[in-house]
């Protein structure tokens, strides 16, 4: 039988391939966002910027969603809750440098791909709705406990631009999901882990709509 040995070259090889190998999927996972950001979800903007968006949770005393919502006047035009796509809205942190396709969804996927929608959640023209979005701690909320009072943030639908200015940062158990409920007033609600390495408790910033 013939024994195979391995010189050093051959080590050297091995490990400079699998040094490639690791660049190469540590890449794939910093750029996949950014791709799914910047090419895919543009699709889907067009879309939405010559309709108006509302949402159409079930809004009924016996509906099991936690949001009751007064919805605004729509037509045979407007895209209903159900039909959003991710990247027919945008959010924009101007203070912190962040502008994001939002996902639909907020599933573990969804979260790895940008700012993710909450299922329950309304769009942002739903009088009195309050829009909750996620996003990990480590992209692109990184620094939303740095923002001050009236600090603005900005989602946009359909062309137009929802301005909201915040109202307040607080810390809640990971599994309080009162912060998602109806506020009485139109608010936008962006969820994240209190770090990078810890899950147990969130971050939750709570601003609300600018009427002007």
């Amino acid at each position: 039988m013939k024994i195979v040995t391995w010189s050093k070259r051959h080590i050297d090889i091995l490990l400079i391939i699998a040094g490639v190998s690791v660049i190469v999927f540590s890449m794939h996972l910093i750029l996949k966002p950014w791709i799914y950001q910047n090419v895919t979800l543009k699709r889907n903007v067009k879309a939405a910027e010559s309709r108006q968006a509302v949402d159409s949770e079930d809004t009924s005393p016996n509906s099991k969603n936690v949001n009751r919502l007064l919805l605004n006047d729509y037509d045979s035009k407007v895209i209903k809750r159900g039909e959003y796509k991710s990247g027919m809205m945008t959010i924009d942190i101007l203070k912190l440098g962040v502008h994001a396709g939002v996902i639909n969804g907020t599933t573990t996927k969804d979260l790895k791909l940008g700012p993710a929608l909450f299922e329950i959640s309304p769009l942002p023209n739903v009088t009195g709705g309050n829009v909750c979005i996620a996003a990990h701690r480590d992209r692109w909320f990184k620094a939303i406990d740095k923002l001050n009072k009236d600090d603005e943030i900005i989602l946009t639908l359909s062309g137009k631009k929802y301005v909201y200015k915040v109202e307040k940062i607080f810390i809640v158990a990971k599994n309080d999901w009162s912060v998602t409920h109806n506020t009485g007033y139109s608010a936008l609600t962006l969820v994240t882990c209190i770090s990078a390495t810890n899950s147990e408790k969130r971050i939750i910033l709570r601003a609300k709509l600018d009427n002007g």
